[in-house]
């Protein structure tokens, strides 16, 4: 138990470590170039991090009797949740419909027509992380709409803190101008995030997901994230 809890220690150090980082160069306009490369795979690594991290913790933890379909749903919901995020964002994109009219750069690459291959991982590590927070602040008592609530308030903050940010970066363009420095997209946007949110946490704690503890670094994955936006949002007021 003792080793588990230091490397699980060292696992949130690390986490911290490289958003700190990421933030600090871009206040001090360094590696910029390594900055635009290394933006979609980390995204991609963070998704893939806490995912295989939960799964571990599911087939370490559940009961033999529930584990093997535990484990089965959660990797259907995460490649459930890649492929609906990646078509709405797709249609978004091409529409305007869903989030408003925006346009993504060619800073996060590979991309298709138009949306990159990552959107989706983002969106799936967000999710992970916000339910961090869930399992923390909530109780399995409570019924699935209020945690499934929860969930949708937290990206949605989330978001509100991101938008500006990625924005500023260059990871994509909003053609719909607020004129607001921190409420940059309409709020379609920041609606539409809450909806969808709401339907995809809603959907996994129906199907039994997300009930035991989450791995820790799910937990400090939101902040970490929030850290490295902060740190580029002042590094560049």
């Amino acid at each position: 138990m003792k080793k588990r809890l230091t490397a699980e220690n060292l696992e949130i150090t690390l986490l911290y470590f490289l958003m700190f980082a990421g933030g600090l160069w871009h206040i001090l306009n360094v590696l910029q170039g390594a900055m635009r490369l290394l933006a979609a795979p980390m995204v991609v690594l963070l998704a893939l991090w806490i995912g295989f991290r939960y799964d571990q913790f599911l087939r370490r933890n559940a009961s033999p009797n529930v584990q093997p379909t535990l484990t089965s749903r959660f990797h259907w919901w995460n490649v459930m949740v890649a492929i609906v995020c990646f078509a709405l964002e797709f249609i978004g994109v091409k529409t305007g419909l869903i989030f408003g009219h925006y346009a993504y750069t060619d800073v996060w690459i590979p991309a298709f027509r138009g949306v990159p291959i990552a959107i989706s991982f983002a969106w799936l590590g967000m999710l992970l992380t916000s339910f961090g927070l869930v399992q923390r602040f909530t109780a399995l008592s409570h019924p699935v709409w209020l945690r499934a609530l929860f969930l949708a308030v937290l990206m949605t903050i989330f978001d509100i803190f991101m938008e500006p940010v990625a924005v500023k970066l260059n990871y994509w363009q909003w053609l719909d101008h607020t004129g607001n420095r921190f409420f940059v997209a309409p709020l379609q946007n920041y609606a539409a995030w809450f909806l969808i949110s709401y339907a995809l946490g809603f959907w996994a704690l129906r199907r039994g997901l997300f009930a035991d503890s989450m791995p820790r670094v799910a937990f400090h994955g939101y902040w970490a994230q929030l850290l490295y936006f902060a740190m580029v949002a002042l590094g560049r007021a």
